[in-house]
C-alpha cells in the first residue's frame, strides 16, 4: 500500500464521521429530506469506519508497486465512501 492510499484511507474515515455527526445539517444543506436519518447517521458514524477499515488492513496486504494499482485502490476506496451518500440520493423525499 502506497502512502498515498493509507492517507487517503483516514481522510475518508475522518469525513465519514464528520459527516455523521453533522447529518442532519448537511441533510438541510443539500435540500435533501430521508425518512430515517437516524440510520444514515449510525451508517457514516459506526458501519464506513469499520468497512474502511477492514479494507485498509486488506489492501495493506496488497502490494501496490504501479500506479494503476494505486490509482485502483483508490477508486475503490472512493466508491465505498460514496456509497451512503448515493443512498441518500436515491432515499430523497
Amino acid at each position: 500500500m502506497s502512502t498515498f492510499v493509507r492517507n487517503f484511507t483516514i481522510v475518508l474515515t475522518a469525513l465519514s464521521m464528520s459527516a455523521g455527526i453533522f447529518a442532519e445539517s448537511l441533510l438541510s444543506f443539500l435540500k435533501v429530506e430521508i425518512s430515517s436519518v437516524a440510520e444514515l447517521r449510525w451508517t457514516l458514524i459506526i458501519g464506513m469506519p469499520i468497512l474502511l477499515f477492514v479494507l485498509f488492513i486488506w489492501l495493506n496486504q496488497q502490494h501496490a508497486n504501479t500506479v494503476l494499482t494505486k490509482t485502483l485502490q483508490s477508486f475503490s476506496l472512493l466508491a465505498i465512501f460514496l456509497a451512503p451518500y448515493l443512498w441518500v440520493l436515491n432515499h430523497a423525499q
